[in-house]
């Protein structure tokens, strides 16, 4: 049976309690769900070995968006800190190359302060110059960063959908990949395991 436990904190470092946080599997089950107590601190126990994504909410939409932790597994316990903002990694995919030796994942950017707006474009401006990415904790230097503009769905907005890849060899792999983006005004992260 794993464990899962942290604290939850807005950007600014405020703990933030009664935070909604869920492991969700790979088919979008919700294995287990939780609240933050008064110090932020929550727990999860999930009972089945698999893999899958830690959400964090708080006041979803209406001060907050989520953090998400993806790729994890379930036979290890772990201690996750949450850290919600106003811009979310949405639609996070790995794309698995036959020979590892390249990591390539994408995403796309949503703004809070944009949809709250009612603006066509969801994706925050100046994305690029406020994004960055760590592998275990150190900033990458070397990577390789594309985007293209999406209509999304049946809602009449675009947003941006972006493709990091870097050269990955078998040391980097389980090893946290953080993506993070962070202006004067706008905070956003997801991490997952390589």
């Amino acid at each position: 049976m794993a464990k899962i436990n942290g604290v939850v904190k807005d950007h600014k470092g405020k703990i933030l309690e009664n935070a909604e946080v869920l492991f969700v599997d790979r088919a979008s089950n919700v294995l287990a769900s939780g609240y933050s107590n008064k110090d932020g601190e929550y727990y999860l126990q999930i009972s089945e070995k698999t893999n899958g994504m830690v959400v964090g909410t708080y006041s979803y939409g209406e001060e907050y968006l989520a953090f998400i932790f993806d790729n994890i597994s379930t036979h290890l316990p772990h201690h996750i800190d949450i850290i919600v903002g106003d811009v979310e990694f949405l639609q996070f995919r790995r794309i698995i190359t036959k020979d590892r030796e390249k990591y390539i994942c994408s995403f796309q950017l949503a703004s809070l302060s944009k949809m709250k707006r009612g603006k066509v474009h969801l994706s925050p401006e100046g994305a690029e110059a406020s994004l960055q990415f760590r592998l275990d904790g150190k900033l990458m230097k070397a990577y390789n960063l594309t985007k293209e503009k999406l209509s999304v769905e049946g809602r009449g907005n675009t947003i941006d959908s972006w493709t990091l890849s870097f050269a990955c060899n078998p040391k980097d792999r389980g090893k946290v990949l953080e993506l993070i983006f962070m202006d004067e005004d706008s905070y956003g992260m997801l991490k997952s395991y390589v």
